[in-house]
């Protein structure tokens, strides 16, 4: 007995929505890219990644700043901006998640086990 089948997938054309196109060296974006959100209203995305962390005092307890790099994209206008977000103090160590109240304001929450704290940040 032969079994014999068409395959919808293989035989359909693909057809791929082109959100977003710009001509950029890679530099230009953020790298690692950790969290993602997108805004209310739909026409923004937020892209944050490129964390850098500096310690500012190695005595008991350990301080540290945290700076994350933000692309913003303008789904709309088909445009892009990157942002910087500095000095974030005593930023835990695990980034649990990011979301967007509006255009213009970000909301990080981050978890820091030796405090066994979980923070919200607002970002504007």
């Amino acid at each position: 007995m032969s079994w014999w089948w068409s395959s919808a997938k293989e035989t359909t054309p693909k057809h791929y929505a082109q959100v977003f196109k710009e001509r950029s060296t890679r530099d230009a974006f953020v790298l690692d890219p950790v969290k993602m959100t997108v805004s209310p209203d739909g026409k923004y995305v937020f892209i944050i990644g490129s964390r850098k962390i500096m310690v500012i005092s190695e005595h008991s307890p350990m301080e540290w700043i945290t700076s994350f790099k933000v692309d913003v994209f303008d789904l709309c206008l088909e445009g892009r901006r990157t942002l910087l977000l500095n000095d974030l103090f005593d930023f835990g160590d695990y980034f649990v998640h990011v979301y967007a109240l509006n255009r213009n304001t970000l909301i990080l929450l981050d978890y820091n086990h030796r405090q066994t704290t979980l923070r919200q940040r607002i970002i504007k």
